[in-house]
């Protein structure tokens, strides 16, 4: 007979108690631990971007210039991208991250901003669009509208000759 942790037991009963403990451990690892790295799997994946709900995305657009085009305009063109129907363009202010202009169905491949206010700093942020499938999207380095210039000041009126001999005065008697 053995004696653990102040019981008395036969060899029997520690055979029976040590097939009861590998079967309960069994069932505890089945429905307790699987079900828990299920969950974790789970909360893992979602956390994640799934991206499309077809699960393709088109590729970003390439060839991407962002430049001046006079004082109040510039462009935005890149080449197409491989099964775009269209693009969505965003023209953000570069200090806030304001949108100031968004355009969602672009269907050629350059846009011409107009009306941009002196002195701001934009960018662009372009993605190719077809369908439910979309890419990432492009995003363009800064530029900067132009402040206006400083209106010059009126030069000065030139002065009127004065009666007696041009500024000069004399007394004459």
């Amino acid at each position: 007979m053995r004696k653990e942790s102040g019981f008395a037991m036969t060899d029997k009963f520690s055979i029976f108690a040590s097939f009861v403990s590998e079967t309960v451990m069994d069932k505890i690892r089945h429905f307790i631990c699987v079900p828990l790295l299920c969950a974790a799997f789970s909360m893992f994946t979602a956390c994640q971007d799934p991206g499309p709900e077809t699960g393709m995305t088109l590729p970003v657009p390439t060839g991407v210039a962002f430049v001046l085009f006079d004082d109040t305009s510039a462009i935005l063109s890149w080449e197409p991208s491989e099964g775009a129907d269209h693009y969505y363009v965003i023209l953000a202010d570069a200090v806030s991250g304001r949108t100031i202009t968004e355009l969602e169905a672009v269907t050629e491949t350059s846009v011409i901003f107009e009306d941009i206010p002196a002195g701001t700093s934009c960018y662009c942020r372009l993605r190719a669009i077809n369908g439910m499938e979309y890419s990432d999207f492009a995003v363009t380095g800064t530029i900067t509208m132009p402040e206006e210039p400083e209106p010059e000041p009126e030069p000065e009126p030139e002065p009127e000759p004065e009666e007696a001999g041009y500024g000069l005065s004399r007394d004459i008697r």
